[in-house]
């Protein structure tokens, strides 16, 4: 299966601690772009070998002939104090996760990046404090905000409740289009949880956002919450009437069916 695939497609040569498959010098297509990293090369290499991860990344972003389209977007975490919007951010981000968190002042700014089909998407990331003492402060942080997420504690009904507060304020406050999500964190505390799934869906329905659940400490739904609002964006500026906030970039240089499959080539996507 291999060897008939291959002899009619093409795939990148990987590196000799990769057990040195031998494919050089091949062509790519859209359909080896997907079945390549899904069927050939991820049985037949080691998880661990970082080479071999990147040459699979780069195959899988490799959906359009043309460069990559550079998306944009300003995202805010809010929230009560001690809900987990940090460590949501920065489980995402860093992969990191601390048991015992400071409270963020005032707020914090990052990146994180999100690649989906031919769009390398950049969000900048907002951190608000939950502490009532600054959230007069707020207001300044999502500002020209493209999307909000408002996390609340599932074994919290108070930061519960307070969530539709936070969507009422950022919807007086605010000129341009937002896209809201409400997010129940700390879903693997079983035993104390008092809000359930389907009470948060409802909820978010009602007001008009879609609803997420995550675990930092189980590290569960936080790369699916960031896909899910990439995958948002990119409906939105691929519509009939984008927002102005949001433009896309599109990178002039090509990638066509003739060209080899080096790093060079698709750097702009493999970040």
């Amino acid at each position: 299966m291999l060897m008939s695939v291959v002899s009619v497609y093409s795939a990148p040569s990987i590196s000799s601690n990769t057990k040195q498959l031998g494919l050089e010098s091949l062509l790519i297509t859209e359909y080896i772009c997907v079945v390549a990293s899904s069927c050939l090369l991820k049985p037949l290499i080691n998880d661990d070998n970082s080479d071999a991860s990147t040459i699979i990344k780069n195959i899988n972003v490799l959906h359009s002939r043309r460069g990559c389209k550079r998306l944009s977007a300003k995202l805010v975490f809010m929230g009560s104090q001690g809900v987990g919007k940090s460590s949501i951010i920065t489980r995402y981000i860093k992969g990191d996760f601390k048991k015992e968190c400071e409270a963020t002042i005032g707020a914090s700014f990052m990146y994180a990046k999100v690649t989906l089909r031919d769009y390398q998407i950049t969000l900048k990331v907002w951190d608000t404090a939950g502490q009532e003492r600054f959230r007069s402060l707020v207001p300044m942080y999502y500002r020209n905000a493209d999307a909000v997420a408002i996390v609340f504690d599932v074994s919290d009904r108070d930061s519960f409740n307070q969530v539709k507060n936070w969507i009422n304020e950022v919807r007086k406050n605010t000129d341009t289009p937002v896209v809201y999500y409400v997010v129940g964190n700390k879903t693997d505390l079983l035993d104390s949880r008092t809000i359930m799934y389907d009470e948060g869906e409802e909820f978010a329905n009602s007001v008009n956002a879609h609803y997420w659940e995550t675990s930092v400490y189980s590290n569960t739904g936080i790369q699916d919450l960031f896909t899910k609002i990439g995958r948002n964006l990119i409906e939105i500026v691929e519509s009939s009437k984008p927002p102005a906030n949001l433009k896309v970039e599109i990178d002039p240089e090509e990638v066509s069916n003739n060209d080899r499959i080096n790093n060079s080539k698709i750097q702009c996507c493999t970040n």
